[in-house]
């Protein structure tokens, strides 16, 4: 019976092992780390709780002995994509390592995070303790921890595929991924830019800009001065509604005080400027851009929006990026 037992354990051991080779590593433990900090966004995953549990229901537990065991995975959420550097950093037995790196390798269907609108490598360690079926509760409970909706994870997708597409992929049709990458094309990887929520200038320093569209509601812009590079503006498509909360529950408020109001925006006098328009489409949003230019008075400004591919929105930018 022992016998049987040890070929059992060789055979789950090679079997466990056969997508990867096991790499060890040892770091001291006051340096295990449980997450990252200093990201705009984490990595994210469309469905966490699903592989945790087709995988570990595929373990025998009765027939290994881990229970007890702590196995420590870490690995890099590439940002490309893809994991590397997997490693074991804290090992308990050949079983055990097996098991675990072979789990954390095998992790699909996740997004890179993000910090100043560009994808980055985030290092994470993933503690696996082997408690016999208790563990596959475990990791379903941490789920929320980077598990997203349906509709994050489609947006952040759709940013993905157009951040790393050729010239030719079509603009992303979200406004906040929009002006993010705008701000890291503008960056130049030389400065660091902010988006912040525009704010309107001083009367004695601004001019009226009314607009020609029927529906400026609908309308999202960005406000960038070169002359003040470190920052990007945006301004919103018009919220009627403000949502807050008010000790115990969400109350409803009108919004009387938006930046854009009675179809106008208001933008710095004799500043050179660049002046984007965003309407979100169906499957692609048009845009129409200004770039370079200097408003002396209060003037209308009839919108021509359009639809941009990559290489034509890079082109119209690089003039104020210099």
């Amino acid at each position: 019976m022992k016998r049987q037992s040890n070929i059992l354990l060789i055979f789950l051991l090679l079997t466990l092992n056969s997508t990867a080779q096991i790499v060890y590593d040892t770091i001291p433990d006051n340096e295990v780390v449980f997450g990252g900090h200093g990201w705009d966004e984490f990595f994210i995953f469309k469905d966490f709780n699903t592989q945790t549990q087709n995988y570990f229901e595929n373990v025998d537990f009765e027939n290994i002995d881990c229970y007890g065991e702590k196995v420590f995975v870490e690995t890099i959420f590439g940002k490309n994509g893809k994991l590397k550097n997997t490693r074991i950093v804290k090992a308990a037995s050949p079983i055990c390592d097996s098991i675990a790196f072979d789990f954390v390798s095998g992790l699909q269907d996740w997004l890179p995070g993000m910090q100043r609108g560009k994808f980055v490598d985030i290092p994470f360690v993933f503690p696996i303790r082997f408690d016999s079926l208790e563990i596959k509760d475990r990791f379903t409970k941490i789920n929320m921890f980077f598990n997203a909706t349906e509709s994050e994870f489609n947006k952040r997708k759709e940013y993905f595929d157009f951040f790393y597409s050729n010239s030719s992929q079509k603009i992303v049709n979200d406004f906040t991924y929009f002006y993010k990458y705008l701000a890291e094309k503008l960056s130049n990887d030389s400065i660091y830019i902010y988006c912040w929520e525009y704010a309107r200038p001083k009367k004695r320093n601004r001019v009226k800009i009314e607009l020609n569209n029927e529906n400026t509601d609908s309308l999202n812009f960005i406000v960038y001065y070169p002359d003040n590079p470190r920052f990007v503006n945006y301004i919103s498509a018009k919220e009627r509604w403000i949502f807050f909360w008010d000790k115990q529950k969400w109350r409803l408020t009108p919004n009387f005080t938006p930046v854009k109001k009675n179809g106008a925006i208001y933008l710095e006098k004799n500043k050179k400027t660049m002046l984007i328009g965003f309407v979100r489409g169906k499957e692609e949003p048009k845009l129409a851009i200004y770039n370079n230019i200097v408003f002396e008075n209060d003037t209308v400004l009839h919108l021509d929006f359009k639809e941009y591919e990559k290489k034509d929105l890079l082109n119209e930018i690089k003039p104020s990026s210099q």
